[in-house]
């Protein structure tokens, strides 16, 4: 029978059977890989099923019957899962580089990436799947769901090196939020993606990227509409009407904004007392 040994050493920077991504190429910046998914998809491929989402993979791969270990399985095991135990256990950082060699691309590509946040992105066969449906930025143009659905796709190109548009503009984000530690990319300064574009203008910083995706491809589908559709259409998702349209509404809102602002400073000017 195969005993399978398993050290739940832990660290400050990764959870137990994290194995730690440096990338190189702006300084410090880190994303994980979660050991445990790769023995199940190599398990997987090999006809073992530890899909239990009740029990932990490792508490599963224990408990095996020892026919179902075949060679090929305990050969994968020698040759890529032993290796990267190893090294999550003994806290070991590695490059994205060292990683494409050691896992091979019909693996790699179902892996997910774990954000610094601890957040999971997407595999490569899901980033690949994704980015070439139609509707991937146009379903509910006008709603910050878009733009988190756009900061997933960037974060997964960068971490797979895929996709050089999207990855150079994740890295580049990565350079001035050394900078930027004031910004929460995942806060919505604003109740739209367009409004939260020109808050951040407003305020002397570069938008996220996933905001300059999102007004790149607002661009591009209104310029290869061949004049079918209006910039409202594009942004808003909406045919353009002057009295429904959104530049109108929030014309509006800016205006009783206004109003309000004034009043209140009327009253509190009202309430100042000049006596001694």
């Amino acid at each position: 029978m195969v005993a399978f040994q398993f050290d739940r050493r832990s660290s400050t920077k990764s959870r137990p059977y994290s194995l730690f991504i440096n990338y190189q190429t702006t300084g410090i910046f880190y994303m994980e890989i979660d050991v445990r998914e790769l023995i199940a998809v190599i398990a997987n491929r090999h006809g073992i099923d530890l899909s239990d989402n009740g029990s932990d993979v490792i508490e599963q791969l224990k408990n095996l019957s020892p026919d179902l270990l075949t060679d090929e399985f305990l050969e994968s095991w020698n040759s890529i899962i032993a290796p990267m135990l190893e090294r999550s256990v003994k806290n070991e950082e590695i490059t994205r580089e060292e990683i494409r060699e050691l896992i091979p691309d019909d693996i790699y590509v179902h892996l997910h990436p774990i954000d610094p946040e601890g957040r999971e992105l997407l595999s490569m066969a899901e980033l690949r799947e994704s980015l070439f449906k139609d509707d991937l930025f146009y379903r509910d143009r006008n709603s910050n769901e878009v733009v988190d659905k756009i900061r997933q796709h960037l974060k997964s190109s960068y971490a797979h090196d895929d996709y050089p548009i999207m990855s150079s503009l994740e890295s580049s984000w990565k350079l001035l939020s050394e900078d930027y530690k004031v910004i929460d990319r995942h806060d919505h300064p604003a109740k739209t993606p367009v409004e939260s574009f020109v808050y951040f203008v407003e305020m002397g910083f570069y938008p996220t990227p996933e905001l300059l995706m999102f007004v790149k491809e607002g661009f591009d589908l209104y310029l290869h509409s061949r004049g079918e559709i209006s910039l409202d259409e594009a942004f808003f998702g909406e045919k353009y009407k002057k009295k429904s349209s959104f530049s109108f509404r929030k014309s509006k809102d800016f205006k009783y904004g206004v109003l309000e602002t004034s009043a209140k400073f009327m009253q509190r000017k009202k309430n100042i007392s000049f006596e001694a």
